[in-house]
């Protein structure tokens, strides 16, 4: 059952990086190559109802490019009528 909860985060997170990374032309100055997303980018509370995105863990070409000045970006996401819509997006402490 985790092998199954591990694999629908990882295709969640991917999921949502290419539509952060389609959806606005200003995130293409900061991925010039294909985004990775790390172990702990995307994270669930709630049954899945809360997801954080932890941008300490999205490297564009080996770089963490959403960090600046020992803080990084941070979203949280609330799932309602079965899309997730943003709740806030903040700067906290790089936990890399």
């Amino acid at each position: 059952m985790w092998i199954f909860h591990a694999r629908i985060s990882a295709i969640a997170a991917e999921t949502v990086v290419l539509l952060l990374c389609n959806q606005t032309h200003a995130l293409a100055h900061w991925c010039r190559d294909p985004p990775r997303a790390g172990h702990y980018f995307a994270t669930y509370l709630d049954n899945s109802r809360v997801m954080k995105l932890h941008f300490e863990h999205l490297h564009c070409g080996g770089q963490a490019a959403f960090c600046r000045e020992g803080t990084c970006l941070r979203q949280e996401y609330v799932s309602t009528g079965g899309h997730y819509q943003l709740k806030k997006s903040y700067y906290g402490r790089n936990n890399d």
